[in-house]
């Protein structure tokens, strides 16, 4: 727990060091960042506010502000996410997101894991829904007109504790080993994600 709060005050450490690294801007008002209302979002990588591949439904609230719906699919099942993104003022194209996203788990997966016994065999597991709290710090490039490519890094804190996120289902006992891998695939830690929204 202390070790994920370090890393939560790291990041927003790094996020202030940036936006206060910034060239400001002469004019009184910011530039327009010309979003169309709404539009798509299409998206990879790891803890992805929408699993390894999904895509999501954008709204523009004010010029700066934007909310998101999003599906997809992870090693965790398939995911849900709502998300509210905040583009930086005197800043280019930088912002912030956050997002509250669950991953349905899944009923009998197999795997194969090693035993208390150090043999390995494929072992099936019940995976229960997880929830993740999520902050990212991102860039967004203009590609053609309203179009945008982005990438965005940051972290992702799971709810709960992992042993409350799986059950074995085969009447064995797996290893300590096997135990930390399971931990390892539970959605949470580093994120790192490139997209790109397309506007109607």
């Amino acid at each position: 727990m202390k070790k994920r709060i370090s890393i939560l005050a790291t990041l927003l450490f790094f996020i202030m060091h940036t936006i206060n690294a910034q060239e400001i801007n002469n004019e009184e008002t910011t530039q327009n960042l010309s979003f169309s209302k709404t539009g798509i979002s299409i998206s990879t990588g790891i803890n992805n506010s929408v699993g390894m591949f999904g895509v999501g439904l954008y709204h523009t609230l004010t010029e700066n502000t934007i909310i998101e719906l999003g599906a997809g699919f992870g090693s965790w099942g398939a995911i849900g996410s709502v998300q509210a993104q905040y583009y930086l003022p005197r800043a280019t194209d930088l912002y912030i997101r956050g997002t509250f996203k669950r991953s349905g788990g899944g009923r009998e997966v197999p795997i194969d894991l090693e035993l208390s016994d150090m043999s390995t065999q494929e072992v099936r597991l019940n995976f229960y829904p997880v929830a993740n709290g999520q902050i990212t710090f991102g860039k967004s490039w203009i590609i053609a007109n309203k179009h945008r490519f982005y990438f965005e890094g940051g972290y992702s804190y799971f709810f709960g504790t992992a042993e409350d996120k799986y059950r074995v289902v085969d009447d064995v006992e797996i290893s300590n080993a096997a135990k930390n891998s399971l931990s390892f695939i539970i959605p949470g830690g580093l994120i790192l994600a490139i997209g790109f929204t397309i506007g109607f």
